[in-house]
């Protein structure tokens, strides 16, 4: 009897063959033909698939990086829009100060409120 574990010795010996049997059950299916080659399938399809979500996340970075850089395109855009008009007003009365008095607009007659 194993004073450690308490295990007697015809539980070592049942443990042994069950073992030993696993090991060989485990030797014949490496050498079998059909489940080598349903392994290497296996392992294939895997790397298959890992190397598409690869590409996938790529292009889904790619597409995300575009679409960032499309809206700040836009909002500087819009931004130089509202601020370049703005900034044109006073360069346009100065234009139309400047301007000869028959191309120059006539004053607006009329009650203003």
């Amino acid at each position: 009897m194993d004073e450690k574990f308490q295990v007697s010795e015809k539980t070592k010996i049942a443990f042994a063959a069950a073992e030993q049997t696993v090991a060989n059950a485990g030797l014949a299916l490496m050498n079998n033909q059909y489940i080598s080659s349903g392994a290497s399938w296996v392992t294939g399809a895997f790397n298959k698939a890992a190397s598409a979500a690869v590409e996938l996340s790529q292009k889904a970075k790619e597409k995300v990086v575009k679409t960032e850089d499309d809206q700040r395109r836009t909002m500087v855009e819009d931004y130089a829009k509202v601020h370049l008009s703005e900034s044109d007003t006073p360069k346009k009365a100065e234009q139309d100060a400047e301007l000869p008095a028959s191309k120059a607009k006539p004053p607006v007659e009329g009650l203003i409120l």
